[in-house]
């Protein structure tokens, strides 16, 4: 019964799978195999629901990011000093190196550091 609703939930591609169950005679081993195929089912599932959401999920992910980023600034106004401080120091470095200063390479060069470190 459940390897039969299993093979009406799943993927074509998981009917070999879900069939193998079936040759297993212990239930132990059974119950092992329907979890084990419930797993890549419930993965199946996901994958296919992340697909379905995909044109919407990024037709709205940067104002997510941007009202995310926002409510956390405004809970610790306080968040960015570590990072305003990271990229000074490295500004500090790069001006006495006699490199030029721009923002890409000012972000390059802080995350090179980042890398050293």
């Amino acid at each position: 019964f459940v390897v039969r609703t299993m093979l009406g939930l799943c993927a074509p591609a998981r009917d070999a799978t879900v069939r193998s169950i079936l040759n297993h005679t212990h239930p132990v081993d059974v119950l092992k195999e329907v979890f084990g195929a419930l797993d890549l089912i419930r993965l199946d599932f996901v994958n296919y629901q992340l697909k379905a959401l995909r044109p919407t999920l990024l037709a709205n992910s940067v104002q997510y990011e941007q009202s995310k980023f926002r409510s956390l600034l405004e809970g610790n106004p306080a968040a960015l000093d570590r990072t305003k401080q990271w990229l000074r120091d490295t500004e500090g470095e790069m001006r006495q190196a006699g490199q030029s200063i721009s923002p890409s390479g000012l972000l390059n060069a802080a995350f090179q550091r980042l890398l050293q470190t």
